[in-house]
């Protein structure tokens, strides 16, 4: 997973804002002409497939959490700053996209991972304000708060409730009961260390808001 701590997981918000339909990539593909030139240009060829690929994971990943991102409650995650310069909305993006794509990856369950790596933070207060802790410590309840929070908005399955209960594993002791779990949760931890790498490396010195989520 460490090499997720490396690519700029800060660009996801910029594709998810400009997202395109595949129409314009599929309509390459009718036309022999255009077809031809791009199998002629290797790069041309490569980036052609890229835009394609990524227009339709986009296109899917919407429909798992789009309704999730239309709603007040989950954009309200924009006013908190979690890690550093990224906002909670930042952080769960982030975390969801990526989930989504390994989950996909491995055909295991991409909806169900993308929906709970949206939620599992799903917590409106300062984390470092030890005044907000419930019963036990931050790393142990807030998934239990994301959970309760959740499931006003949304119905949880199984597997999304225990994903989102489980993330903090390895800092917690219960693992996670399902494969989607694992993802979720190194994928959390992942984009948690790149987020310290780019508040080290960056003159960021305030969160970069996600003020609307456009299809």
């Amino acid at each position: 997973m460490i090499i997720w701590c490396i690519l700029p997981l800060d660009f996801i918000p910029e594709i998810i804002e400009n997202i395109q339909c595949t129409e314009i990539y599929l309509s390459l593909d009718k036309s022999p002409l255009n077809g031809a030139m791009l199998m002629s240009n290797p790069l041309a060829w490569a980036k052609y497939k890229w835009k394609h690929m990524v227009s339709e994971l986009n296109d899917e990943f919407y429909r798992y959490v789009g309704e999730l991102l239309e709603n007040e409650q989950i954009m309200q995650l924009d006013n908190f700053t979690h890690h550093h310069s990224f906002t909670r909305l930042g952080h769960s993006l982030d975390v969801a996209y990526v989930s989504f794509v390994i989950a996909r990856f491995l055909k295991w369950d991409a909806r169900s991972t993308a929906r709970a790596g949206l939620l599992h933070d799903m917590f409106f207060y300062d984390w470092r304000d030890k005044s907000y802790e419930r019963e036990g410590h931050h790393v142990s309840s807030h998934p239990l708060v994301a959970i309760e929070n959740a499931k006003r908005i949304t119905i949880l399955s199984k597997l999304e409730e225990n994903i989102i209960l489980r993330h903090m594993w390895l800092v917690t002791l219960i693992p996670p009961r399902y494969k989607e779990g694992y993802i979720v949760t190194f994928v959390d931890k992942a984009c948690a260390l790149h987020e310290g790498i780019v508040a080290l490396f960056s003159r960021r010195t305030k969160p970069r808001a996600i003020t609307s989520v456009n299809w």
